[in-house]
């Protein structure tokens, strides 16, 4: 009975009724409306102190008196993913915005998003972002600099990783119970050939976050590598394509399409998916947001040997957005 009434509670969480999902009219913000040269950035030297796209807001800050960026958010057109160090700061890894796109954002630790409408936040629809690592850190983790060593060491063993929070402002307060984590680079899988570092542009699903109504939202990120002076790591990564996509109804899967097991599940949990490239994502029963990968078709094995004992949620959803399963299963 603890497991029903628990799966019940979390679908109602993320607002997925038994008619399921399916997106349409996507409210995006892209920033190409924004008029930024070619291979150009903005940091707020300007004094306006930050900019806004369709409403909301990307706040900024900048130091006159040691004249550079402080806090906040940049705008940029870069395509330099080539160059390492601090020289070249605003440029994504992948050399351009979210499916080529000219113009995306580069944030620094605790940069916020502010002013988030609230019909953007409901159980009824989907909220997400695109993120990705920026060539200073992407190179410095790769490579090592004159502050920060290269991940896994010198033998590739070390367990390094560099990991974004992303938390929701509900009145005005940091919501502190719940977040969403994305690695930008992870290597503490003990199978080193697993280690990696984020070099695409990712698509990140913040609908955890967005079940009741949230002012902003507020990056934090982590690192392995640390001194005495804190975090090694180059601390920005870069974003594009905010989206809100309402949701239709669809069908759930039909009975013994999808299947987990064994349940419960002590080292690897097994799923088969009727479809390739199903998305698979796992919660704990408060909706954080744990792993998210997509399915092969046929039987997929999943290594959970890390996770906690307890019970979590799966929720699997198939490329197209027309069927989706949702089952708790326990952690032994």
């Amino acid at each position: 009975m603890i497991n029903k009434i628990t799966l019940y509670l979390f679908v109602l969480l993320l607002g997925i009724t038994s008619a399921s999902v399916y997106a349409q009219d996507t409210t995006q913000i892209d920033f190409e409306e924004i008029s930024l040269p070619l291979d150009t950035f903005w940091n707020g030297s300007d004094s306006s102190g930050g900019f806004s796209s369709k409403g909301v807001l990307f706040p900024n800050t900048f130091d006159f008196t040691y004249n550079f960026w402080s806090k906040g958010w940049a705008l940029s057109s870069m395509r330099n993913d080539t160059t390492a160090g601090y020289t070249n700061l605003y440029s994504a890894i992948t050399g351009s915005g979210a499916n080529s796109s000219t113009i995306y954002a580069i944030g620094q630790q605790n940069a916020q998003i502010k002013n988030i409408p609230k019909n953007w936040t409901s159980a009824n629809g989907r909220l997400s972002i695109e993120i990705t690592n920026t060539t200073y850190a992407a190179l410095s983790m790769a490579k090592g600099d004159q502050f920060a060593k290269k991940f896994g060491g010198i033998n590739g063993q070390d367990p390094d990783y560099f990991l974004l929070k992303i938390y929701a402002f509900r009145d005005g307060a940091m919501d502190t119970s719940a977040y969403v984590s994305f690695f930008l680079a992870d290597y503490r899988d003990e199978d080193s050939t697993k280690d990696y570092i984020i070099w695409d542009w990712t698509k990140v699903d913040l609908s955890p976050l967005a079940t009741s109504p949230i002012d902003s939202l507020q990056f934090v990120l982590e690192s392995s590598d640390t001194s005495q002076y804190g975090y090694n790591t180059p601390l920005f990564f870069a974003i594009d394509n905010l989206s809100y996509e309402p949701i239709t109804e669809v069908k759930d899967y039909t009975s013994g399409a999808v299947s987990i097991f064994p349940n419960p599940a002590k080292e690897t949990l097994s799923v088969f998916s009727p479809y390739d490239a199903a998305q698979c994502r796992m919660y704990t029963t408060s909706g954080l947001l744990l792993k998210q990968f997509s399915l092969d078709k046929g039987v997929n094995r999943i290594s959970v040997n890390n996770l906690k004992s307890g019970l979590y949620i799966i929720h699997i959803r198939d490329k197209n957005n027309f069927y989706q399963y949702t089952k708790s299963w326990i952690k032994q």
